[in-house]
Order: structure tokens, then sequence, then C-alpha cells
């Protein structure tokens, strides 16, 4: 995690903390996959945040090698990490 200037209007302060850089596409596929696989909402104001992480922070070797874990264990896929471009197209 690291402090970062706030990208929103209207938050108590200028300051946020985020993940690192590193970190950023991962939590964004895995909030994308949370929300798509439970129905649940994202606050429509990070919806742009969240693709743009997913955009920087590409998918990673580590990423790819965990998804197959979990199917192997579980029989599911997170396919954002498969197909990072559906949050474009789903979003």
């Amino acid at each position: 995690m690291e402090k970062a200037e706030s990208a929103f209007d209207g938050t108590p302060t200028n300051w946020v903390i985020e993940p690192r850089n590193i970190a950023r596409g991962n939590i964004a596929r895995s909030i994308f996959y949370m929300a798509h696989e439970y129905d649940l909402p994202i606050e429509e104001r990070l919806v742009p945040l969240l693709k743009a992480w997913n955009k920087a922070d590409r998918v990673s070797a580590d990423e790819r090698r965990r998804n197959d874990l979990i199917e192997d264990l579980q029989g599911t896929r997170n396919p954002y990490i498969d197909n990072p471009a559906l949050a474009d197209s789903e979003w």
C-alpha cells in the first residue's frame, strides 16, 4: 500500500491509500471477477480507475499460474485474467 493523491472530488482529504503499482491490475481483475460472478455492484466512479489499473499492470505469469491452480482446485477461472480486455467490453 502507498499514500497517493486522491483522484476523486469530495474525498475528506486530498490523500488516499492505494495498492502499489505492481498489485493494482491484480486487484482490479479480482474486483471485476467478484462483481461479475456474484452480481455485486462496483461504485460507478471507481470503474474508470479499475480499468486504468487493469491496463497499466498487465497479467503476470504468476497471476496466470494462480488462475490455473484455482481452476484445478475448484473448476472456475477468472476470465479477466484470461482476457483482460473483458473489463472494457463489460464495464
